[in-house]
């Protein structure tokens, strides 16, 4: 199975995260770039400084931290897709065109250049997996 073949996130995620949203729309902070063509799901929240490019698709409750960066190259890669509850930390870069999975989490400072899996934890310059997020109750190492 190559990295582009992740599967998808479970169904009843959505109606769990719009639930907890409770169907809030999606926040973009002042001093953030949201490029034209951009989905925001429900309860997203953009932070200060982040710049997501165009065709970024964000799922429900994604909160983005502040001076992230998505990176534009969508003609040529496709559109990057962030799953549900998925947590993107301040500073992150993402490469275009990538799955970040429901649920992951993204540590401040990442450069990240692969597919992440739903539930990973990733960290580090190119980000790297560090662990797994468990089911409702916190992360594990």
């Amino acid at each position: 199975m190559s990295a582009r073949d992740l599967p998808l996130p479970d169904p009843s995620l959505h109606a769990l995260l719009a639930e907890a949203a409770g169907g809030v729309p999606a926040q973009v902070d002042a001093a953030a770039r949201v490029e034209p063509g951009v989905h925001l799901g429900e309860g997203c929240r953009i932070r200060s400084g982040a710049v997501v490019a165009r065709g970024t698709r964000l799922g429900y409750g994604v909160v983005v931290g502040p001076n992230a960066v998505f990176v534009d190259d969508e003609e040529s890669v496709g559109p990057t897709t962030v799953g549900d509850g998925a947590h993107i930390g301040a500073n992150a870069v993402i490469d275009a065109g990538l799955r970040i999975g429901a649920r992951a989490r993204v540590k401040p400072g990442a450069v990240v250049l692969n597919h992440v899996p739903e539930g990973a934890i990733v960290a580090g310059n190119p980000a790297v997996v560090i662990g797994a997020v468990d089911s409702g109750l916190g992360t594990r190492y």
